[in-house]
């Protein structure tokens, strides 16, 4: 008999979508009635290295006329249209400080400026699969583009709206849909970002011993990045194993608010 991690792709993304938006990151402090800021982990170097790529892959010049995903410009038009909504998110970006830690970009503005870089980000990130990174934003990209915005007056007001969650909920599921896809394998390989390369081995010793899995398919015999996700555990290889100083990531398979089911 073989056991499955029941914790899937989904599951990310309905966390990303409804519990970070709706309500303050526990990781945050507020200073005297005003904007919510603190340590975070998506301000890590390895994290602020990670979403340089992605703003010069979306504003490199090959890829300005890529076209919106129809839930992307619906949540465009839906800001644009609405006189509150649009100034809220003009004013969530203006609202973060222009000094250290928060401007990261070498003009000493945040890295994303205005949320019409941060649809093209959105655009980008439902149309691929996460691929490795050795840090516990592996599988919530989102939070690491609205790290700063969603901690201020405005952010707090616009994500707090269930309209504005409406269209996040549109988007996460275009994405799961995408990861239930063949086309989501891609970043199933043995590359330095390949979920079966080096790193992700060190990451995650003994998979092939450890879950149910072919190497000499392609992909290790995983149909969709959601597959490789929840994948299922080999024989007698199931046992419980906490870690209770480290956020969950994809190479662990955390069942959160059911308990840690992991190898260690």
């Amino acid at each position: 008999m073989s056991f499955s991690m029941q914790f899937g792709g989904r599951d990310i993304f309905r966390a990303s979508a409804g519990t970070h938006h709706d309500v303050p990151d526990k990781g945050m402090s507020q200073h005297h009635g005003g904007p919510y800021y603190g340590k975070h982990p998506a301000r890590t170097s390895t994290n602020i290295g990670w979403l340089d790529k992605k703003i010069a892959y979306v504003e490199d010049p090959a890829c300005r006329d890529v076209p919106l995903h129809r839930a992307i410009s619906e949540f465009q038009e839906f800001i644009e249209k609405d006189a509150v909504i649009y100034m809220g998110f003009h004013q969530m970006f203006e609202q973060v400080p222009n000094k250290p830690p928060y401007n990261r970009d070498p003009t000493g503005k945040p890295q994303v400026r205005d949320y019409k870089l941060m649809l093209k980000l959105f655009n980008h990130i439902i149309s691929t699969a996460p691929a490795f990174e050795d840090h516990e934003f592996v599988g919530f990209p989102i939070n690491a583009i609205l790290d700063w915005p969603m901690g201020t007056p405005a952010g707090m007001a616009m994500f707090s709206r269930p309209d504005v969650n409406v269209h996040f909920h549109k988007m996460f599921d275009v994405w799961a849909a995408f990861l239930d896809s063949e086309e989501s394998n891609a970043v199933l390989n043995s590359g330095a970002t390949g979920w079966f390369g080096l790193r992700a081995s060190k990451a995650m010793p003994h998979f092939v011993e450890t879950y149910v899995c072919d190497p000499s398919l392609p992909h290790y015999g995983f149909k969709s990045w959601n597959d490789f996700f929840t994948r299922r555990f080999r024989d007698g290889c199931l046992r419980e194993h906490r870690l209770p100083d480290r956020p969950s990531g994809a190479e662990d398979g955390l069942l959160l608010g059911q308990g840690a089911v992991i190898l260690s």
